[in-house]
Order: C-alpha cells, then structure tokens, then sequence
C-alpha cells in the first residue's frame, strides 16, 4: 500500500529484502533439516550461550550523543536514575554503584539524571523533555527500535544530553547498558540505521572503558 501511494519506493524495500535473503543463503537457511527438539531448553540455554548473549549484548551497545563528554560517567555522587516499569534490571544495575539513587521521577537535586526510554509515546517524550529542562546532564538510555527516536529528535539534540542505544528491553541489554554508562566496558557499536534529524546510519561515538 505504501508503495502505491508513493510512500515508499520499491527500489527501497527490493534492496532491504534482498539483505535479508542474502543473510538467509549466508547461514544456509535454504538448506534448512528439522533437529531433535529432545532436551533443546538445556541445550539453549547453557552457560557458553548466556556467555555468548553477554557479548553481543555488549558489543551491540551505541553511543550517538556524548554532549559535554557526559559518558562514562564518574562515580561521585549526585546521580539518579528514574524507576521506569520494565527496566527493573537497568535500575538495579545502576544502583549498584556508589552515589547512585533511584526516583520516581526526575529528581532536580541530582547532578546527572539517567533515564531508562522505553517508547516513544507522548508520555516518554514529555519524560525526557522535563529532564532536559532541569539544566542538569541527563543520560537517556534507549531500549527501543532505534527508528522510533526519530520522535525525540529535539530533544537528542539538546547539549545537556548523552544517549545510548541499547536495542531491547530484555535483562541482558539492560545489564549492557548500565556497564556502557558506567564505563565498565568499552563502547563502539554503530547505528543499523539512521535516526532522521539526530544521526546517519553507521554513526557511532566511542566510549573507553574506565577498567
């Protein structure tokens, strides 16, 4: 339908399908066999798996704003951390460093506000936006599709801020994305795509570890 209403090109949506398919053919899934599904929880979810998980998780991590050299943070007191539902993980992570406290909601007295974007709905924007607004540095941290951001690009482009992109809401993005705040692993992932009005596609700030 978009196509035909001009929306889109089918050149566009050639391209990103032939992608897909040229991945498929790469991991042979055109050659697919049926496997024994016996025991395959165990088999899943083994420790070399969750290992494994940790380091794309990891690796997946994107910095693509860093205004005032916000990231990593230092741990010296005056951090807080909003409680967002469904970031209990994150929250948690955060707070296992010093100084750091966690909210309801933004809280003025702090010197830095982490907070945990979830959507992109008019609830989270005006979240963000109120944090902004306290002049203090925010650290958004986004746990969503990253086209979905586009809806906040006024506010990525405000010079009290630094964000992440972490992808997923799941427990490990979450445990990635509070090391890549906190400087416990060092981050250089790029954007799959771009972010229309914040950034380009392949666009990636790199973060040292402090380790």
């Amino acid at each position: 339908n978009a196509v035909a209403n001009g929306e889109i090109l089918q050149a566009d949506v050639d391209v990103r399908c032939r992608k897909i398919l040229q991945y498929k053919y790469m991991l042979h899934c055109h050659e697919f066999e049926p496997i024994d599904t016996v025991g395959i929880a165990g088999r899943l979810n083994s420790a070399s798996s969750s290992d494994l998980l940790h380091k794309i998780a990891d690796a997946s991590m994107t910095c693509f704003r860093n205004n005032a050299s916000i990231l990593p943070l230092n741990e010296d007191g005056g951090v807080s951390v909003v409680k967002v539902a469904g970031c209990e993980r994150f929250v948690e992570c955060c707070l296992s460093h010093d100084g750091v406290k966690a909210y309801d909601f933004v809280y003025e007295n702090s010197d830095v506000i982490i907070l945990p974007v979830t959507g992109n709905d008019a609830y989270q924007c005006k979240l963000l936006q109120n944090a902004l607004r306290t002049g203090r540095k925010v650290v958004a941290v986004f746990f969503i599709n990253p086209y979905k951001a586009a809806d906040m690009a006024e506010s990525l482009n405000k010079e009290n801020l630094a964000a992440i992109m972490a992808y997923d809401r799941n427990a490990v993005a979450q445990e990635s994305a509070a090391k890549a705040v906190f400087g416990e692993i060092a981050v250089d992932g790029k954007l799959p795509v771009s972010i229309v009005g914040v950034a380009k596609s392949g666009y990636g700030i790199k973060l040292k570890s402090k380790k």
